[in-house]
């Protein structure tokens, strides 16, 4: 499945994990502390209200797909691109997933709470993985985030 899993650290760098099957992203959090919508002193309580929030955006968008429709989420917000997941909705509630960057955003360009600005085109989004397969009503029921 897919997971999100906060390390414990003193600071917002090297402090998120994502997982999609056997394929690892580590990324910070700074950029979440940049937002203008949250508190900007860096701790564990509100580094995890923060993914819990794009966990949820995360789920909304891919809860609106219909059969055919392709949706990109944001998970790793740096200078020079925004990590993030492509999900195409396929026919029996089959979601095709692969990883990859844009560097139509960057995290300095975009806010992690403007997921509703995060909009792509397949020539904006270079994939470094494989596609996986997931159901998407269990992925939508399933916890993504953990604290490692």
């Amino acid at each position: 499945m897919i997971s999100i899993k906060i390390i414990e650290k003193e600071d917002s760098h090297k402090d998120l994990q994502l997982e999609i099957g056997e394929f690892k992203q580590i990324a910070d959090s700074y950029y979440f502390f940049l937002d203008d919508t949250t508190e900007t002193t860096y701790n564990e309580t509100t580094l995890r209200i923060l993914i819990e929030k794009l966990i949820k955006s995360w789920k909304e968008s891919l809860s609106k797909l219909q059969t055919g429709d392709k949706t990109y989420i944001p998970f790793d917000f740096s200078d020079q691109y925004i990590g993030c997941i492509q999900c195409i909705l396929a026919p029996t509630d089959r979601l095709l997933i692969r990883y990859g960057v844009t560097t139509k955003f960057t995290g300095s360009g975009i806010n992690p709470s403007q997921m509703h600005l995060f909009s792509l085109n397949e020539s904006d989004f270079t994939a470094i993985t494989e596609t996986f397969h997931y159901s998407l009503s269990d992925l939508l029921q399933y916890p993504i985030l953990s604290i490692a």
